[in-house]
């Protein structure tokens, strides 16, 4: 009775572990969490109209679509006649594994497990972004980086005045109505550096879109405070 108990144990174990590699290689690569959102609010879909409405190759989704039937987290639901005579698979959410998969990423809570994933999002966002914008550069976007030494106290509360400001924009339109609106992502990282990473950064670098720029004057760039360099890079940038 022990034995079978012990048995019965190491089985759970090891389906834990199983379940708990396929959340980490799902939620560690955005695009995979995004092409199973996609699924989980569509009908089954071909690989060619999930990489259209994701903005990637087929190529890039027949990988990934791969790795996840692999694991049956997704599966094949049918096919149909595609063009030019190439017969076409529909995928869909093999709900019974992905049901327990979500659970297994709930319950790790891992700090970096969540710092990969939140960054590797932040750099799929840029992607997307700088695809759209280099397709038609009259989309309206602000890209600011910079690196600067500050006090801690300083530091914490400039968390709390971006957490209090982005967070009021996002309940704003969280539930904004599909099309209403543009879309837009929003990203913003405070992330701890080192002395030799920011040496030689002495001015903000912004580039920005013409729309953006014609909105502001001379005056108001110059109350931003920017270096005279970096205020004539900028003026530089009305064709970005």
């Amino acid at each position: 009775m022990k034995q079978n108990r012990s048995s019965t144990g190491t089985g759970r174990a090891q389906k834990a572990d199983q379940l708990l590699s396929v959340a980490r290689g799902i939620f560690s690569k955005p695009i995979r969490v995004k092409m199973m959102r996609w699924l989980c609010s569509h009908a089954p879909a071909t690989q060619r109209e999930i990489g259209k409405a994701l903005l990637r190759s087929s190529a890039a989704i027949h990988y990934h679509l791969k790795w996840l039937q692999a694991r049956e987290v997704v599966a094949l639901h049918a096919t149909r006649p595609g063009p030019n005579g190439i017969t076409e698979k529909l995928y869909q959410v093999n709900w019974k594994v992905w049901d327990p998969v979500k659970h297994a990423a709930g319950k790790e809570g891992a700090c970096d497990f969540m710092l990969d994933y939140t960054l590797d999002g932040i750099q799929e966002f840029q992607r997307v972004g700088a695809h759209l914008i280099k397709a038609d550069p009259s989309n309206r976007f602000i890209a600011v980086s910079f690196g600067v030494f500050a006090p801690p106290r300083e530091i914490h509360q400039l968390k709390q005045h971006i957490d209090a400001l982005l967070g009021s924009f996002r309940q704003k339109h969280a539930h904004s109505a599909q099309r209403k609106g543009w879309p837009v992502s929003v990203s913003f990282s405070i992330l701890p550096s080192t002395a030799e990473n920011l040496q030689g950064v002495k001015t903000l670098d912004m580039l920005m879109s013409q729309r953006e720029l014609e909105k502001l004057s001379g005056t108001k760039i110059s109350a931003i405070k920017l270096s005279p360099k970096t205020q004539e890079k900028i003026l530089a940038l009305g064709d970005c």
